[in-house]
Order: C-alpha cells, then sequence, then structure tokens
C-alpha cells in the first residue's frame, strides 16, 4: 500500500467514526490518532485501516472499544481509590448540568494536549470567557496556553499551569 492510500484510508476510517459515533476526529492530532487506532488494530489482528473499516461494519462492539481507546475516561485524581470512594457520592448527585459561567476555577489538565492547534486555540477562548474575573485556569504540566487567551489570562505558577483572568 502506498503512502497515498494509507492516507485515504486512514481519512475515510476517521470520517466513518465521526459519523457512526460523533467524536470529531478531525480535531485529534493525527499522531496521536494513528497510535490509539493502531492499539485496537493490533489488539484485533488487523493491519489495513481498510480493513479496520470492514471490522468495524461486522462487529460493532468495536466501535465501543475503539472510543473508550480514542477517548481520555480517567485522570491520575480518580485513580487513587480513596478519593474516587470520597467522590462517588457526590458525584452521583451532579445529574443536572452544571451552572452557567463565569466560573472560578476551571481545570482542564493534559487534556488540551490531544488536539490539534485550532481546537486547543478554541478551548483555551472558552475557557477564558468562562472565566470570571480573577478566576483561576489550571492546565497540564505538558500544555502551554497561546492565542488570543493568552492576552486575557496570566500565569500565575508557570510550574503548574496556573492562570489567573485579569481583572481582579
Amino acid at each position: 500500500m502506498t503512502a497515498g492510500q494509507d492516507e485515504r484510508a486512514f481519512r475515510a476510517l476517521t470520517q466513518k467514526i465521526t459519523r457512526a459515533r460523533g467524536l470529531a476526529c478531525d480535531s485529534y492530532k493525527d499522531r496521536c490518532l494513528r497510535r490509539r487506532i493502531a492499539v485496537r488494530m493490533r489488539a484485533r489482528g488487523v493491519h489495513t485501516f481498510d480493513d479496520y473499516s470492514r471490522l468495524l461494519d461486522q462487529d460493532q462492539r468495536e466501535y465501543d472499544l475503539l472510543l473508550d481507546a480514542l477517548t481520555i475516561n480517567v485522570t491520575k485524581f480518580f485513580r487513587n481509590v480513596e478519593t474516587w470512594r470520597a467522590l462517588t457520592p457526590w458525584l452521583e448527585k451532579l445529574s443536572q448540568p452544571p451552572p452557567a459561567p463565569p466560573y472560578d476555577l476551571v481545570v482542564c489538565r493534559n487534556v488540551v494536549i490531544y488536539f490539534d492547534r485550532a481546537m486547543q486555540e478554541r478551548l483555551f477562548t472558552l475557557f477564558a470567557d468562562a472565566l470570571a474575573p480573577g478566576g483561576v485556569l489550571l492546565l497540564g504540566k505538558v500544555e502551554t496556553l497561546f492565542g488570543p487567551a493568552r492576552e486575557r489570562l496570566v500565569l500565575e505558577e508557570p510550574r503548574e499551569r496556573i492562570y489567573r483572568r485579569a481583572g481582579a
């Protein structure tokens, strides 16, 4: 298979995933998306994107396994069993949507890195818009704020990636 054929098959597969499950694959970094799809392909003994696409047609359960591989479902914070047990009753009460902004705190750690630059910039703008004056944005240690949001948020603690919205 040529590089061009591989690229076309990859694009067709990601479009199929988006249509079937609503996951905006075009917002992910290609390298990350390819790596995570490859994990599922290896697990199922499939070697090409075309073959994996056919497998998805034959086994709808594979979509669930693929989405689990593509999305971030658990953070290190929730891996601590005691923390999870303490928070579970509280989390079960959150059946309603969160209150409308502005927020005093937005925490988004180690998620934005999986998206392409355009989506990252969009998310940072949404976070800045959602924060109250003086509100805090906490990013993951490998994430860097850029774009228009950088003009609106002040880096308070570089090592911990803590930003504060101006105006307080």
